[in-house]
């Protein structure tokens, strides 16, 4: 009679399930790049926001600065408030 070998048990394949965990770890890592340029990006998007604002408000006021300066009826009421009065006129007090 032959002897046979005994069979060995088959193991269960962890090789898949490692190789599929690799490759998505990979990929996650992988990933990150993009998602930390995003994250800059938006960060600098939102300091240009607030600058832009920032100009806007100042361009406002200056705006509305320029317009006081050239209407003569503010230019005479600051004058007043300065304490000038036109010759002829004496001081409110």
């Amino acid at each position: 009679m032959s002897r046979r070998r005994p069979r060995a048990k088959k193991k269960k394949g962890l090789f898949l399930p490692i190789v599929i965990i690799l490759a998505v770890a990979a990929g996650l890592f992988a990933a990150r790049g993009p998602w930390l340029m995003y994250g800059d990006h938006k960060q600098r998007a939102s300091a240009m926001r607030k600058e832009i604002k920032s100009l806007k408000d100042a361009e406002l006021k200056e705006s509305e600065a320029s317009r006081e300066a050239t209407n003569p009826v503010e230019m005479e009421e600051k004058a007043r408030r300065m304490g000038w009065v036109p010759p002829g006129e004496t001081p409110l007090k």
